[in-house]
């Protein structure tokens, strides 16, 4: 299934925009396999991918998108 999904079409042209201004980090509520495969998908590479597994807790909490901030060397603010 994963080998036949595709990201959404304007993700491959606006994830380089942005990557040359912050830092990118998915907090995806797949399993850890899962969400690397789908990252990879996106055609670009993330400094963090965090999934529940690997923060205790699915999104919307919180704790995914804590974890993925030192990930990304930057605070909340």
């Amino acid at each position: 299934y994963w080998g036949t999904i595709a990201p959404w079409p304007e993700a491959r042209e606006v994830l380089p925009v942005l990557q040359a201004r912050v830092p990118l980090a998915i907090a995806t509520n797949c399993s850890i396999v899962l969400g690397r495969k789908a990252a990879q998908l996106a055609g670009v590479p993330f400094k963090a991918v965090v999934t529940p597994e690997e923060a205790g807790f699915y999104n919307p909490r919180p704790e995914p998108y804590q974890r993925a901030l030192p990930l990304l060397g930057t605070a909340p603010a």
